[in-house]
């Protein structure tokens, strides 16, 4: 009889566990929402406010018979692209929280990945005065992927490494071949990231809070997106720092195509899966 009031003890001291732990990971869920509400709030004030005053510049001008100054359109056009990018995050958001994203695989090259992700980000690198190196080691490297959906992540990453690389250092942008994957490495000599940061930067809503990484803000979504295309590819991505100062390396393993894939026309019709060399750009 003892025996048995004892094993039911402790099923309840675990089972009470377990509702406690379940309870903390629920409140920390929502406190990351509330502030992932008041970061988007936040994160729309400023091209909205941009508006408000373009818009106001264009009415003067109109009243007076002038032409707007070019400049304006450059920063509409940039707030608008700001505005569009976060919408889509919150959109991807919810296909892939409600199984509703498709992924349109065909071969891609990394070597040509690389090189139009770097051209997408061209006038980004310009504006910020930064320079990058890119180099991949080997040249016919194949992966089954969605070509928009992969420039959204290497888009993402080599963003997130322009806003923070704080030297004269050029962000690396690498790639090479490890067994049946390949690797492509993206980093910066920022801030760095402290542990703890490393161990929560793909979640969901998630914000550094520290010093070291305080200006790696944003909506939380951007990297929780990047970790969940890298897994519907098949692959993965992590984070490595050494601290204060040392900046960060992103690291995508993806699952290289076979030969039968490499051979398959660029024109072909591509199958929709729904979830269940070396360049530099200089700095100027």
């Amino acid at each position: 009889m003892l025996d048995i009031l004892v094993e039911r003890s402790v099923r309840v001291s675990r089972r009470a566990m377990m509702l406690t732990r379940d309870n903390q990971a629920l409140m920390s869920a929502d406190q990351r929402k509330d502030a992932y509400i008041a970061m988007l709030g936040h994160e729309l004030r400023e091209p909205l406010a941009a508006f408000e005053y373009g818009l106001a510049s264009l009415d003067g001008a109109r009243r007076e018979g002038m032409h707007p100054p070019p400049e304006l359109l450059d920063i509409l056009r940039r707030q608008a692209r700001q505005m569009r990018a976060l919408v889509e995050d919150i959109l991807d958001s919810a296909r892939i929280r409600n199984d509703r994203l498709e992924l349109r695989r065909r071969p891609l090259r990394v070597a040509d990945v690389l090189r139009d992700a770097l051209d997408a980000n061209a006038a980004a690198l310009e504006r910020a005065g930064q320079g990058i190196e890119m180099s991949c080691a080997d040249e016919d490297m194949w992966i089954m992927a969605d070509p928009m959906r992969m420039m959204q992540v290497l888009t993402n990453l080599i963003g997130n490494a322009i806003r923070h690389a704080r030297s004269p250092r050029p962000i690396e942008l690498r790639a090479r071949r490890d067994g049946a994957q390949a690797l492509i490495e993206i980093r910066d000599y920022g801030p760095g990231l402290s542990r703890k940061t490393q161990r929560t930067i793909f979640d969901a809503f998630s914000a550094p809070a520290d010093d070291v990484e305080s200006s790696r803000t944003g909506l939380g979504l951007g990297l929780w997106l990047v970790r969940r295309l890298v897994e519907l590819h098949g692959g993965r991505v992590d984070v490595s720092s050494e601290g204060k100062g040392t900046g960060c390396c992103f690291t995508l393993r993806l699952p290289l195509a076979d030969a039968g894939a490499q051979a398959t026309p660029a024109d072909e019709p591509t199958e929709t899966h729904p979830i269940d060399g070396s360049q530099v750009v200089p700095r100027r």
